[in-house]
């Protein structure tokens, strides 16, 4: 179980202590501001939210994307300042304590690319990744085995096998199904 940040405890137990209501956007400036300390700073680590926190609220809340950030997300849903605070805190105690499935795996994946003017083919190596669901949600986290620079070595939500297979170019028969009937309810989605 991933341990939640003591700042975010402390406002989860006296929230009108640090803001004058519960209030979902207060929270979020806070976290902003703290964030901004630790990096203008050049604090490594201590960020009071796990990097692939936007990423399982678009999950769990059923976004097709989550670039508008879990703030907006909570609050498109809920409606209010104060529901969105309690809902932040169920959404942060549910990733604290979820249990990764691994549905496929994709290993030595090679890509013919086109680059440069004469449009010359290379071949581009991604990392070796895992499609994961967690809950029943739709769409699954695709986690990198290792860290790297390579943007599928950050967790990123995909809402459906047709997105991933477009953003990625990734045929079905490339991967490994570890989970059979969750993966063919993913291909049949699209």
């Amino acid at each position: 179980m991933l341990a939640v940040h003591p700042y975010l405890d402390a406002i989860r137990k006296r929230p009108t202590f640090f803001f004058e209501k519960r209030s979902l956007s207060g929270l979020a400036n806070f976290i902003l501001g703290y964030e901004c300390a630790l990096g203008s700073r050049r604090i490594k680590g201590g960020w009071p939210l796990p990097e692939d926190f936007n990423a399982w609220v678009a999950y769990r809340l059923h976004y097709e994307e989550s670039t508008s950030g879990w703030k907006n997300m909570i609050l498109g849903v809920t409606q209010s300042e104060e529901t969105g605070f309690t809902r932040f805190f169920e959404l942060l105690d549910e990733y604290a304590c979820r249990e990764a499935h691994v549905v496929a795996r994709l290993t030595n994946y090679r890509k013919s690319i086109k680059s440069g003017p004469q449009g010359k083919k290379r071949f581009e190596r991604y990392p070796d990744i895992s499609l994961v669901t967690f809950t029943n949600d739709p769409g699954f986290i695709v986690i990198a085995d290792k860290p790297g620079r390579h943007i599928f070595c950050r967790n990123r939500f995909f809402p459906s096998f047709d997105w991933f297979q477009s953003k990625l170019g990734v045929d079905p028969s490339s991967l490994t199904v570890l989970d059979r009937k969750a993966f063919d309810r993913w291909v049949k989605a699209i």
